[in-house]
């Protein structure tokens, strides 16, 4: 906002002040943002020697780089520099910048940075956010790729059609293998000790075999079978409703006398949504509670016939192996030798790095 300059006239007794050109500027500018960067360079440069100083302010560099075109992207990105625990963020991000050689580093400890702002008042998220910039530059290429794989392994299922989500998911997979997949424990251990994960020695990882079919959980069932009394009692379910089995229901591609609900997962049911043309309008409308609740009776009526359940397995497991990176995952998988968890910092960490090497990757937590 700005005032111009003006007359004033004042009364007897009275004390008449005039302002020249005022300018009152909201907010943080990119110019400012940089200032605000380059004033917490002083503090990491305070524990370098002479020798140390030009290198470190070229890695630093280039983090900023990476960092200020990100936060001018978020809606008051910028303001976040005005916030004090943002900037002691900061003051550690540079230090982890100013420890590496490695290219991608400053990329991900960006990734970090934004992911602060979205963290707002989640004190562990904070916490996460704030180890995870702590130990990037001591996490090794390899552990921080596998930790990654691992991470949207588990938090990424195929839609809808199988194959067709397959196919994408091996695409996916194939962006985070660039590298060879670390072997054996020292990996694990390595991450351990930077607590991005912790060894879990009493437990243990299911089998490739489970692991595909729980995430495949849908498409390795079988079904209900047509014309059966459980079949009849679904139909009523749905008429009861409004809804009708020609929309819902698709044949099993394994048994063609079964049918299943059109979804890769039951978690699906909540988000589903009626699809309508009327007098050549397009409408869309979420399902009622009724309607959700007729489904997942539906889904609960699925055949239990152990039988029938393994030659599902099978398939499903069959057919994820017809793709190269699915098939090189589940060989990686099944030669690791230690049971682990991750922790808050290492699903912050592997998300960032998730986000640094695809940006159009499905939104996971």
């Amino acid at each position: 906002m700005e005032i111009s300059k003006q007359t004033q006239q004042a009364g007897n007794n009275s004390q008449l002040v005039q302002a020249q050109t005022v300018i009152i500027q909201n907010g943080i500018t990119e110019q400012r943002a940089r200032e605000i960067f380059d004033e917490k360079i002083a503090i990491t440069k305070r524990d370098l020697t002479v020798e140390a100083i030009a290198e470190a302010q070229t890695r630093i560099n280039k983090l900023e780089e990476n960092l200020i075109p990100k936060m001018q992207k978020i809606d008051e990105g910028l303001k976040s520099f005005a916030d004090p625990s943002f900037q002691m963020l900061l003051v550690e991000a540079q230090k982890s910048a100013a420890s590496s050689e490695r290219e991608e580093d400053y990329d991900l400890l960006s990734e970090l940075l934004v992911k602060r702002i979205s963290s707002g008042e989640d004190r562990n998220e904070r916490a996460g956010i704030h180890h995870a910039i702590q130990i990037v530059d001591n996490i090794s290429s390899s552990a921080l790729q596998a930790l990654t794989l691992f991470h949207i392994s588990c938090m990424l299922k195929p839609n809808q059609d199988l194959k067709l989500g397959l196919k994408a998911l091996n695409e996916e997979y194939g962006k985070f293998m660039d590298l060879p997949l670390p072997l054996g424990a020292d990996w694990i251990e390595h991450l351990d000790l930077l607590r991005a994960i912790r060894i879990n020695s009493f437990g243990r990882f299911p089998s490739i075999e489970d692991f595909i079919a729980r995430l495949c959980e849908d498409f390795a069932e079988a079904g209900i079978k047509k014309d059966s009394d459980t079949y009849n009692e679904a139909i009523k379910l749905l008429s009861y409703c409004g809804l009708n089995g020609t929309g819902v229901f698709i044949d099993n591609p394994v048994f063609s006398d079964y049918v299943r609900i059109n979804i890769s997962s039951k978690d699906e049911i909540d988000t589903l949504s009626l699809h309508n043309n009327i007098a050549g309008r397009h409408f869309v409308v979420p399902l009622n509670n009724a309607q959700k609740n007729a489904l997942k009776s539906i889904r609960n009526m699925y055949s239990k016939d152990s039988q029938l359940l393994k030659q599902m397995k099978e398939w499903v497991v069959e057919q994820w192996g017809a793709f190269h990176y699915l098939n090189k995952f589940s060989e990686w998988w099944k030669q690791i030798p230690i049971s682990f968890d991750i922790t808050a910092a290492g699903r912050i960490l592997a998300n960032a790095n998730a986000n640094r090497i695809d940006s159009t990757i499905s939104k996971i937590q």
